[in-house]
């Protein structure tokens, strides 16, 4: 416990995207592991911001947060609809809140499935499935989504069978078309055509594994009944 706690201390102080992955890992623990891994993780992160807090840095740290959510976006999907959504309302871009918007919905949808993973007791078998579902929900409802963020989905994808990752990973290179022109201009379309082929393959490839995860577990009296 101490040492994952460490380690995701560690990653979080690199990328914030980890955060994403850390209560999932918390909840398949017993009470004491969850305790020292949830200490060690909170510490660890703690040491390593503390630099931030040096001479303002916090500052530029939290502008940086703030233009990325509220400026930049790149090869998104649901972040997208709400943005046609918010031209249809307001005539233009309404990114300042579209923006944070999609990040909310991405929050309110995750503490669901924290709710309902912490409720059938999610198994440690399941952890890097339930990972997988995560990461895959911040990416979707992300303003921004280059190539290499995907990253680590694909690795979760590698330890557990999944296949709808590793499409992803091939159709996400058709994002720098975008690139083929001066000025930058996406090619929506072909946005369009890689988060479909996403979804299409995690239905077709991995909806009995979605099932999976997500079915009721037996209780132990229904266990023993079964047996």
């Amino acid at each position: 416990g101490i040492r994952t706690g460490m380690m995701m201390g560690l990653a979080v102080g690199v990328k914030l995207s980890p955060i994403v992955l850390a209560p999932i890992m918390a909840i398949a623990k017993n009470f004491k592991q969850w305790l020292s891994y949830s200490l060690a993780a909170f510490l660890t992160t703690l040491l390593v911001v503390i630099p931030l807090f040096l001479r303002s840095s916090y500052e530029n740290y939290l502008e940086s947060l703030g233009l990325y959510f509220q400026t930049f976006e790149f090869n998104a999907s649901v972040y997208y609809l709400l943005r046609f959504v918010g031209y249809q309302i307001q005539g233009y871009n309404w990114i300042e809140v579209i923006g944070p918007l999609s990040g909310l919905v991405f929050t309110a949808l995750y503490l669901g499935f924290l709710y309902y993973f912490r409720k059938i007791k999610i198994t440690k078998k399941h952890v890097v499935d339930a990972m997988v579902i995560a990461l895959s929900l911040f990416f979707l409802f992300q303003t921004t989504v280059h190539p290499w963020y995907i990253l680590p989905l694909v690795f979760l994808a590698s330890l557990s069978d999944w296949k709808f990752p590793i499409v992803w990973s091939g159709v996400i290179v058709l994002s720098y078309y975008t690139y083929a022109s001066t000025p930058y201009t996406e090619n929506l379309w072909l946005t369009a055509f890689s988060y479909i082929a996403v979804l299409l393959s995690a239905y077709y490839f991995d909806r009995e594994k979605i099932k999976e995860l997500f079915a009721p577990k037996p209780t132990e009296n229904e266990k023993h009944s079964i047996s």
